[in-house]
């Protein structure tokens, strides 16, 4: 009698430790820390791919506050330009979560072309070959003038944006689309625009919003401060 009390016992707690670690594997987090990639690369506007589908350029993850943030290293990462040796990135050859990844592009010389096939040789006539007319050599093409040259570098030149966002977590538009979140000290400097006009538009609620057009003219940096003012509650009217 006794023994079957103790078995019975025994398997009672056998039941009930087993249980117990079925409950604390499920309390223990046993994912990976999140991943945070920064980008430095050269040339910095070269293509950033995760998973094939296009993120973004390369400058724009180049500081830690604009990490790319990711929940594991089972990611695909392919960093591409044209005219540029495709590269592609495995994260887990890297120990830490904290990731920068630097490399420089190698260019795709001009020479690595396949060779023309070989042309068999003619076979010989029994007539006399005649001597081959005279041909003029070709001129060679005229090189664009220097100036011209130089208006066309200057036209596809961009600007860096610094853009001073006050408060925090403000929407922020840009030609009427949403470009992103005012982060955490309202500084960004991932931006880069082209020659032209834009508008940019702060919105949150609570604070009235608040519309900036700028001009860029072809300068390097420009920079730009929004600060959003609260909005006056109004009180009601007495009837």
């Amino acid at each position: 009698m006794r023994k079957s009390v103790a078995l019975i016992v025994t398997l009672g707690l056998v039941f009930l430790l087993s249980a117990c670690g079925i409950y604390w594997d499920e309390l223990i987090d046993v994912q990976h820390p999140p991943v945070r990639v920064v980008f430095k690369i050269e040339p910095d506007d070269a293509q950033i791919l995760l998973n094939g589908r296009f993120i973004g350029e390369a400058y724009e993850f180049r500081t830690w506050d604009s990490a790319l943030e990711l929940l594991s290293k089972h990611n695909e990462i392919i960093i591409k330009r044209e005219g540029y040796v495709e590269e592609v990135v495995d994260l887990f050859d890297y120990a830490t979560a904290r990731i920068t990844v630097a490399i420089a592009l190698k260019k795709i010389r001009d020479d690595a072309v396949a060779p023309a096939p070989a042309v068999p040789p003619a076979e010989p006539s029994a007539e006399p070959a005649e001597p081959p007319a005279y041909t003029a050599t070709p001129a060679p093409p005229e090189e664009p003038a220097k100036e011209a040259v130089e208006e066309e570098v200057a036209t596809v030149k961009t600007a860096r944006i610094h853009l001073e966002v006050v408060p925090t977590e403000s929407a922020i538009y840009l030609n009427g689309r949403f470009w992103g979140i005012a982060p955490e000290g309202g500084r960004i400097d991932n931006l880069r625009l082209e020659p032209g006009e834009y508008t940019l538009e702060v919105t949150k609620p609570g604070y009235a919003p608040a519309k900036k057009t700028i001009k860029v003219t072809g300068q390097a940096e420009v920079k730009v401060s929004i600060q959003l003012e609260k909005k006056t509650e109004e009180e009601p009217l007495v009837l």
